[in-house]
């Protein structure tokens, strides 16, 4: 069932792919919003594949490559652009790429993840349809491209997944990377307390607090 999984996913990673080729040379966009010329255009990449880092994923590139020095874009949690900063010399230095593959790695991980936990519940035929639901519904496309959802989602599986299997601390860990990635994964808190993981209440709201304490520091000096 992981192969079909992988060959469902990797379908739509085709289809995907051609669609935007079509957008690209029949319905021409000329992008409006900030940092686009600064931070996109100069990369080594076809334009194809940038449009999978508009609108958001400007901001996170430019997280990624300035850090917080610009108004407004403390709005975007830090653990996504760290991971793309950190990870981009395996990737040519090209923090585009380098975003594109942690989130369609991260989504694809994700997939294996949601179709063990499922399995587990619901038994294999569920688990493999709801895997195929999950890869084709129509929005989807968020999952890949330069944007927190499947990096984020793959935090919050592998937080349930090392519950499930008795090992707090680890769920406690990945729920920390995800409070640290977008502000909701604080809500995994009162989900792992209903577990009764104790070890959540210390641990998860460290991503958020150490972010919180960053933008303390930098700016409300």
């Amino acid at each position: 069932n992981l192969k079909i999984i992988l060959a469902v996913f990797l379908w739509w990673k085709l289809l995907q792919l051609q669609t935007a080729a079509l957008a690209h040379n029949f319905l021409p966009f000329k992008p409006t919003y900030p940092y686009y010329y600064d931070v996109i255009s100069p990369n080594k990449l076809t334009e194809v594949i940038t449009h999978f880092a508009g609108f958001d994923g400007v901001h996170y590139i430019r997280l990624a490559r300035d850090g917080y020095v610009t108004e407004f874009t403390q709005a975007f949690f830090p653990l996504y652009p760290m991971l793309i900063k950190i990870l981009s010399p395996l990737f040519f230095n090209n923090l585009i790429l380098t975003a594109l593959i942690i989130s369609n790695i991260s989504f694809l991980s994700l997939v294996f993840l949601f179709y063990r936990l499922v399995e587990k519940i619901k038994g294999e035929k569920v688990a493999l349809w709801s895997s195929i639901f999950l890869i084709m519904f129509p929005t989807s496309f968020y999952f890949a491209g330069v944007y927190t959802e499947s990096t984020f989602l793959l935090f919050v599986l592998l937080s349930f997944f090392f519950l499930e299997n008795d090992k707090k601390l680890l769920a406690s860990v990945f729920g920390m990377f995800a409070s640290a990635t977008r502000l909701v994964g604080l809500l995994l808190l009162p989900a792992q307390l209903l577990k009764k993981n104790y070890f959540s209440i210390l641990v998860i709201p460290l991503g958020i607090g150490a972010y919180m304490l960053f933008l303390k520091i930098t700016i409300n000096q």
